[in-house]
């Protein structure tokens, strides 16, 4: 049972608190990911993403921006 202390304060926070708590080990779903495609990319991917400095964005369906 969660805690309701424990519990993440949003859906961010969750989809960090899937990957142990930090976001960067998207990095060890990347090749997954890559091969999947862009239209398969879930909201919690899109949201690590950023941590890798890969931002999705909705006026380029299909492209995503990387942060240098």
């Amino acid at each position: 049972m969660i805690n309701s202390a424990d519990a993440p304060s949003n859906a961010v926070e969750g989809y960090k608190a899937s990957m142990g708590g930090d976001g960067l080990r998207i990095l060890e779903h990347l090749p997954q990911i890559m091969e999947r495609g862009a239209d398969s990319l879930t909201p919690a991917e899109k949201e690590l993403l950023k941590w890798l400095g890969v931002f999705h964005r909705r006026p380029t369906t299909g492209k995503l921006m990387m942060r240098m």
